[in-house]
């Protein structure tokens, strides 16, 4: 059987990503590349800022880390209401990858979509701005979205509001009151738990404790479902200019973006190409051990 794609050379079974678009120089680009393949992890730009802060972190890397915080301003069809902990992909076939290293760098590695799917990559959502959503509103999908957006983050910043200032109360009452918690052995709780219970985390104006609690968890429910649009929605919506050219460095379609959230851990064994300039190939194993498959981007497939 053969499988769907094997045969079309517009998608590729790898996902590759490039490094150090921000740097200057080929030298830059590749020792970025270099710690990547030595350290084996691929790190969401989040998580590489805290560790220039506290190198310290570098250390505690986690996958599957990553957050979706919005920034109080902008909007889902500028891309810059919120900033997503990501680690992004392209599935772009090697022969065509030329244009994809001129909007972004030379050096780069390629991982198969099983692994990455393993680790949670998934496409992107490509929304083509003007589109038509609403037809009696004579609304664009990028309207549609945007007005969408606001008011769920309305929403959610009225049901998380009071939850998270409930959790810090709780977390205080609780810190204070460890010490209390079954001093004699016996399984009473102290007061100041009780108190918690009572006032804090299910405060009852109505004196229904049970309708309280019930109330509670409809916001936990409420606060689980947005935030489940924010990481599995929110955080896949790319929209893009139909009317731009294929090779324009803002035309974001041809990548065929795919994206993880949070960072990637791997071993050299699961890299199955490396692309970088022809005259670095020769040191890349003894800088890095990797003995694998590496390529040239820009030299003809």
């Amino acid at each position: 059987m053969v499988r769907s794609g094997a045969h079309q050379r517009f998608v590729s079974p790898f996902l590759r990503h490039f490094v150090g678009k921000s740097l200057e120089t080929d030298d830059e680009q590749y020792e970025v590349l270099v710690t990547i393949l030595k350290d084996r992890w691929l790190v969401h730009p989040g998580q590489l800022a805290n560790e220039e802060k506290n190198p310290g972190r570098k250390d505690n890397r986690t996958e599957g880390s990553g957050v979706v915080v919005t920034m109080g301003k902008g909007t889902l069809s500028k891309g810059d209401l919120y900033r997503h902990d990501i680690i992004c992909f392209g599935d772009i076939p090697r022969p065509d990858l030329l244009s994809h290293c001129e909007r972004y760098s030379y050096f780069g590695l390629a991982l198969t979509k099983e692994f990455l799917i393993s680790k949670g990559a998934r496409p992107v959502m490509y929304v083509p701005s003007g589109a038509l959503a609403h037809k009696k509103k004579n609304q664009t999908i990028e309207v549609a979205f945007d007005e969408f957006s606001e008011r769920h983050e309305r929403r959610k910043d009225s049901t998380m509001g009071p939850m998270m200032a409930q959790a810090a109360a709780a977390s205080k009452i609780i810190a204070e009151s460890e010490s209390q918690i079954h001093p004699d052995g016996s399984k009473t709780l102290p007061p100041a738990v009780n108190e918690l219970v009572a006032n804090t985390l299910f405060p009852d104006p109505g004196g229904d404790p049970d309708k309280a609690f019930t109330k509670f968890r409809e916001d936990i429910d409420v606060a689980l479902y947005r935030h489940f649009l924010d990481l599995h929605i929110m955080g896949f919506v790319k929209f893009f200019d139909p009317a731009l050219p294929d090779d324009h460095i803002n035309n974001f379609y041809m990548e065929r973006e795919w994206r993880v959230m949070g960072n990637v851990s791997f071993s050299l064994g699961d890299v199955r190409e490396v692309y970088l300039p022809e005259e670095y190939i020769s040191r890349l194993k003894e800088d890095t051990g990797y003995s694998g498959q590496a390529f040239d981007a820009a030299a003809p497939s």
